[in-house]
């Protein structure tokens, strides 16, 4: 299809020494392949897009933790984003 090339940074708010916030913006854009590709990969007339993703995460034990996940972009509003609840448990 095609190469595509992405900037990004993970960012941490320390809370609590148990909550902690996360948030994660991504920029892609593409970079060559097909000119259809390289113009509507990421929408209609849209050759790059600014991604995010907010996390806020419980740490129960020093062993679990649980956490919630939001992903959304300026195609996909935060309310009908994608939305999850992780929790991981450490052997």
């Amino acid at each position: 299809m095609g190469a595509y090339g992405l900037i990004g940074m993970y960012a941490k708010v320390t809370i609590t020494d148990k909550i902690w916030l996360n948030y994660n913006p991504f920029w892609l854009t593409t970079i060559g392949g097909s000119d259809n590709y390289k113009d509507h990969y990421y929408g209609l007339n849209q050759s790059h897009i600014l991604t995010h993703e907010f996390a806020a995460s419980y740490q129960i034990n020093p062993r679990m933790n649980l956490r919630y996940f939001a992903n959304w972009n300026r195609n996909v509003d935060f309310m009908d984003g994608d939305h999850r609840l992780e929790f991981n448990y450490q052997l």
